[in-house]
């Protein structure tokens, strides 16, 4: 695929600067190792979280300030609705093209305590903002398109630092969001806009693995989401009750991966319409037995709860309903 390799070989560029010490090569090598390998298909099943240096120095040499734009294999408006099956103007295949293109680059804290292997399982939904189709059918305005990437999770393991504030429950889900605008009908496009829960690119700091995949820190047990690590040990901006989080940032790293069983993109589909033949929608291939991804009630992550009281969101809730029409031919 041209953007996954042109994204690699980014990467790799940019990691043969960085110094040569045998610690740091083996780091740099690891680092290598997140980006996949272009030429090869998907994995059959969810891939476990890679075990690799916990020294960000490299990682941060391969970065930017500022996002950098990606090109596409070919525009993401769909030509027909055969390539359609949500029903929102985009094609579904290029949909999982861009979205992993700025999928997130994923930082955990070292106490983490409640993340299987595989976890975060990574579902993701492509949705247009305004019109959809080509300029002159829409006018001036930029393609835009709003990307939601909900990490998902067997458990929540509570604040692990704070001793009087654990609020550890079963099922985790939580939501990164990206803009993207394209301003050559949908073959290029560049971000505008990362959502971190309350943290919002560019009016926050942020840093982008390869100029396009957003830092994201978890913290360790809630799994709640920072564009650094200064909060570590601090107050949660999360809790009304002072809770300390756990975000020491020295924890396992990797790109967040968007492909489950059958090298599937594990894209959602609309809420207007999600056909399980072209969508995700059963998370029980995924090790969550008894969940689906547009189930109104409430995630408890494949265990057994009290679907109504539980403090796992509800999952139907969290996927995207900006307003849009469609203008493709």
């Amino acid at each position: 695929m041209i953007l996954r390799r042109g994204i690699l070989a980014l990467f790799v560029a940019c990691l043969a600067t960085a110094a040569a010490s045998a610690d740091d090569g083996r780091a740099l090598a690891e680092l290598k190792g997140l980006a996949g390998d272009a030429s090869a298909p998907g994995a059959a099943t969810p891939r476990a979280a890679a075990v690799v240096s916990r020294d960000l120095g490299p990682a941060a040499q391969a970065s930017t300030n500022f996002p950098e734009s990606v090109t596409l294999s070919r525009s993401i408006l769909a030509r027909d609705l055969s390539e359609d099956a949500d029903r929102d103007g985009l094609a579904d295949a290029v949909e999982g093209e861009l979205a992993d293109a700025f999928r997130p680059f994923l930082i955990f804290d070292s106490r983490e305590n409640a993340r299987r292997p595989d976890e975060p399982v990574v579902a993701f939904q492509v949705r247009p903002v305004g019109c959809v189709g080509p300029r002159p059918k829409c006018g001036p305005a930029p393609i835009a398109v709003h990307i939601l990437y909900n990490t998902i999770w067997r458990q929540d393991g509570g604040y692990v630092i704070s001793r009087f504030c654990r609020d550890d429950h079963k099922g985790d889900i939580q939501v990164v969001g990206v803009r993207a605008e394209s301003y050559d009908d949908g073959r290029t496009f560049r971000l505008s806009a990362v959502e971190n829960w309350g943290f919002v690119w560019p009016k926050a700091d942020a840093r982008f693995l390869a100029g396009t995949h957003p830092w994201i820190y978890l913290s360790g047990g809630k799994h709640h989401q920072y564009f650094d690590a200064a909060i570590d040990g601090k107050p949660s901006a999360y809790s009304a009750w002072s809770c300390r989080e756990a975000m020491d940032g020295k924890g396992e790293f990797k790109l967040a991966e968007l492909k489950g069983p059958g090298a599937r993109w594990n894209n959602v589909g609309e809420p207007e319409s999600h056909p399980s033949s072209a969508f995700v929608d059963d998370l029980g291939p995924y090790g969550y037995p008894g969940e689906s991804a547009w189930d109104a009630r409430h995630f408890c992550g494949g265990q057994a709860c009290d679907r109504q009281t539980n403090p796992g969101s509800r999952m139907a809730n969290v996927w995207l309903r900006d307003p849009f029409f469609d203008a493709t031919p």
